[in-house]
């Protein structure tokens, strides 16, 4: 009896250890996770303005003379400044996500600066008209002014208009070479932090999930070291996932700044097309050519399935692993943005529901569809996620597996969160399909 005691407090005390270890690589994932994509993201978001602000210097270039001569009248009834006006004005619209304030000017002297034009409409608040005077000048525009070169810059700056990070781009007359100002392109502290909540909450989400289901692993099956060093590592390798959605929205911003790369050059000749039918009078050709340019960049547009910002992150990963797989993937989901039922458990309940469809789909070798509904009543969310599958089950305490291995641990994890939400959990199959029903009460 003491012998059977004294290996219980041991195995007891391995587990707590597991635990704290576990917790450790998690937290410090996450912190240098966040860390280095704090520090990508800059970098990623200075690139952008560069390149747009090396866009806009192009096309100015191109028309040189018509902005030198701009530059000593300052008419804002010109054609010149209306065209110029409409087209920095698309682009700002274009790139309104990644990129804040667009903008021309040339120095007064070494503390002061004019702005000539920007990509604000006259109705904005920020609105500068041409010939507006600032004196709140920063170091990189006395570089950029001082060497008439490019200049990204690496943090946020305190301005009199707020923190910005910012680039600039010279001007140069076509002709004579002669120094004709900058363009500059800024991003705001406030956009930097709405990407980055993005990251926060997925990588919280992760952490969260990886301690929770480790935990009632450690709780539940405390008896079996074999059994609990398995499920570790299959909760392990769960919550690594959930952690890596993070990552991947960076990955995506990587995919959007090569495409904004190529478009560094192409815009020119976009933009220069759509000037000569403004030109010409052609209003609506050039309005037209300009929307299908826009078109072409809503690739990086964010999907969109719920208002619930946090289900929205985890079903799109699926969404994609689902592309990548060419595996049907149909989703009707009804969830508000905020319920009675924690973040985390949801992401349990569906993290692993859409993983077992996942898994079970990738075996066959044609017609790969999940589908997943959810339905939202006054006190319940309803969930159903249909899948293929090879047709074999077998039966685990009383859990139904489409193989043997693993010991259903997910589904395991998916009845302890329902259990604590007084919900309930159902399976049907036949030989070819089998569906999960949910009622989770809140």
């Amino acid at each position: 009896m003491n012998r059977d005691k004294k290996t219980n407090n041991r195995t007891g005390l391995h587990f707590k250890l597991l635990f704290l270890l576990f917790s450790a690589v998690l937290i410090t994932t996450g912190t240098v996770s966040y860390q280095l994509a704090a520090r990508e993201l800059k970098v990623q978001l200075a690139q952008k303005c560069h390149a747009l602000a090396a866009t806009v210097a192009a096309v100015i270039t191109e028309n040189s003379d018509g902005y030198a001569a701009f530059l000593k009248d300052m008419d804002m009834e010109s054609e010149y400044y209306r065209e110029t006006k409409t087209l920095m004005m698309k682009l700002k619209e274009v790139n309104v996500k990644h990129v804040t304030y667009i903008y021309t000017m040339v120095q007064v002297d070494e503390n002061t600066v004019m702005y000539v034009i920007g990509g604000e409409p006259p109705g904005s608040p920020v609105y500068t008209p041409p010939g507006f005077i600032d004196h709140g000048v920063t170091d990189a525009w006395r570089t950029a002014f001082k060497e008439q070169r490019a200049v990204s810059g690496k943090d946020f700056i305190d301005t009199p208009y707020g923190t910005r990070l910012s680039s600039y781009e010279p001007i140069f007359h076509k002709e004579t070479g002669e120094f004709l100002g900058l363009v500059g392109a800024d991003v705001t502290q406030s956009q930097y932090n709405s990407i980055m909540n993005i990251f926060i909450i997925q990588t919280v989400i992760g952490l969260m999930m990886g301690l929770f289901v480790f935990a009632v692993a450690t709780w539940r099956l405390s008896g079996n070291v074999s059994f609990i060093l398995n499920k570790g590592r299959y909760e392990a390798e769960f919550a690594r996932r959930i952690v890596s959605t993070g990552r991947g929205y960076y990955q995506k911003m990587d995919e959007m700044y090569d495409k904004l790369h190529i478009l560094r050059h192409d815009y020119k000749y976009h933009l220069n097309a759509a000037r000569k039918m403004l030109g010409t009078g052609d209003a609506a050709g050039a309005d037209q050519y300009l929307t299908v340019v826009e078109e072409k960049l809503s690739w990086y547009e964010p999907q969109s399935f719920c208002q619930n910002h946090v289900i929205n992150a985890l079903i799109a990963d699926y969404a994609e692993r689902c592309q990548k797989m060419d595996i049907q993937f149909d989703i009707r989901l009804n969830i508000p943005k905020t319920l009675g039922i924690p973040d985390y458990d949801l992401c349990i309940i569906l993290g692993n529901l859409l993983e077992n469809a996942v898994n079970a789909c990738g075996k066959l070798a044609h017609t790969r569809v999940i589908q997943l509904e959810t339905r939202s009543t006054r006190n319940q969310l309803l969930f159903m996620v249909k899948n293929n599958f090879n047709g074999e089950i077998h039966h685990h305490d009383g859990i139904p597996l489409s193989k043997k291995v693993n010991g259903g641990f997910g589904l395991r994890s998916v009845k302890e969160v329902i259990a604590g939400h007084n919900g309930d959990i159902t399976f049907e199959w036949n030989e070819d399909s089998f569906t999960t029903f949910v009622a989770v009460r809140f």
